[in-house]
């Protein structure tokens, strides 16, 4: 698979990028389990580090409603990646 190019991303200065780059992550996660029950990735520790500090994001250059949709997309993100809790869309 090609999750090493996509955390990358997730420094991209475009909110816009960050979020896509999160939700394709956790798309891939969940279609990888969904493959393979026991997928491991090797940088997880990484990667959740990256995604828990999105999902609290209090930088001051950010636009308040860039921050607050950025929180809520990684802590569902987070939530996937982590524990296989895949958001449903209605």
């Amino acid at each position: 698979m090609h999750f090493h190019k996509l955390p990358s991303l997730l420094s991209c200065d475009d909110v816009n990028m960050r979020i896509a780059a999160g939700e394709s992550l956790a798309l891939l996660f969940e279609l990888a389990r969904g493959i393979e029950s026991d997928f491991f990735y090797e940088d997880m520790e990484s990667l959740t580090q990256m995604l828990r500090a999105l999902a609290t994001d209090g930088n001051k250059h950010r636009a308040k409603v860039d921050k607050r949709k950025q929180r809520s997309v990684f802590r569902d993100v987070l939530r996937a990646v982590e524990e296989r809790d895949f958001p449903t869309e209605t």
